[in-house]
């Protein structure tokens, strides 16, 4: 087998060795045909690519003795007159993993980087092609910290949330999703300015002139701003929400089918003192961050001799809401 780790680091291991880009050509043409994987390349494109300056001759000398030295390495190659092909079921690549859909699908790198620091000199075909290829794995990558992102966006795993969004911020610095959700953890976990101040160089860096793209952080903003208290010194410092990821995750489905017109009531049961209120709560700020206005009912204990007491409680309130003044009589 021959494995590439591209991801947060820049080797090959074969049987018989291990090639790193001190190896030069050898590394590049073994990462190109490695990438190219399956597929019949042509001798002379390759050479072309790796030595663009030399001669037609000399390029084909030069790469009948990289062949060879690939060979020594332990990457097996087909070769005959015209092509050179690295058969699929040889090889092994960590950037496979960032097509995973998979749920449950937990990575193991550290850092998603491609290649990093990797920026030949010998060839500028070649530069240009790793750049390519650094875009479309940096953009895989992107889509899956994004997936991950909602995953624990809905299960109110905000530790989570702030470590993805730092993965993804690294490889696209104005991913919008990253930024919002940063915000919105920030948000969470009571720090108000910390996610105000986020969103603010978000909109300063996108600039005036793109209104569309800083109107989803201008409305956060401004749902945090109106929504979320300022916390005085003076107030306790509220514990982390943690452990209830399961639980949070089943009530953000109810949430986002009630935006979809399909309401739906959930009862929460459980010993007192569990922390039933603390999760109604922590629903409560993460519906308001999605711009869902949110009325509370508490029930009291004389609330046993009022049938519907938290119906009778409720309906004034949402007459009273913007919006309510268009509704047909008949309605209200």
């Amino acid at each position: 087998m021959i494995a590439l780790r591209a991801l947060g680091t820049a080797e090959i291991e074969t049987s018989v060795t291990t090639l790193t880009p001190a190896q030069g050509i050898v590394f590049a043409s073994a990462l190109y045909l490695i990438l190219e994987r399956g597929r019949r390349v042509s001798r002379a494109s390759l050479a072309s690519l790796l030595w663009p300056r030399v001669e037609e001759k000399s390029r084909a000398h030069r790469l009948r003795q990289t062949i060879l030295q690939l060979k020594k390495a332990g990457i097996a190659l087909n070769a005959d007159r015209n092509n050179v092909q690295l058969h699929r079921p040889e090889v092994s690549r960590d950037i496979d993993s960032l097509s995973a859909v998979d749920a449950d699908h937990d990575r193991a790198q550290d850092s998603l980087e491609f290649l990093p620091g990797y920026s030949p000199i010998f060839s500028e075909p070649f530069r240009e092609w790793v750049d390519t290829k650094r875009s479309d794995v940096h953009a895989a990558a992107t889509r899956m910290l994004v997936r991950e992102l909602e995953r624990a966006r809905t299960r109110g795993d905000w530790a989570s949330v702030e470590k993805i969004t730092a993965d993804c911020l690294a490889l696209d610095p104005y991913n919008e999703v990253a930024v919002l959700a940063r915000a919105e953890a920030s948000a969470m976990r009571g720090a108000k300015r910390e996610a105000m101040a986020i969103l603010d160089r978000y909109i300063e860096e996108v600039g005036p002139t793109h209104a569309d793209i800083r109107l989803p952080a201008s409305l956060l903003r401004r749902r945090i701003a109106e929504r979320f208290p300022d916390h005085g010194t003076v107030l306790p410092i509220e514990p982390p929400f943690v452990g209830r990821e399961s639980e949070m995750a089943t009530l953000s489905s109810y949430l986002q089918s009630a935006r979809v017109c399909k309401g739906s009531a959930c009862l929460v049961i459980g010993e007192a003192g569990i922390g039933k209120s603390r999760l109604a709560a922590e629903l409560g700020k993460f519906a308001e961050l999605q711009g869902i206005v949110l009325q509370r009912v508490r029930c009291r204990r004389s609330d046993i001799d009022r049938p519907l007491s938290a119906f009778v409680d409720l309906v004034p309130s949402p007459r009273e809401l913007p919006g309510a003044i268009g509704c047909s009589q008949e309605t209200l």
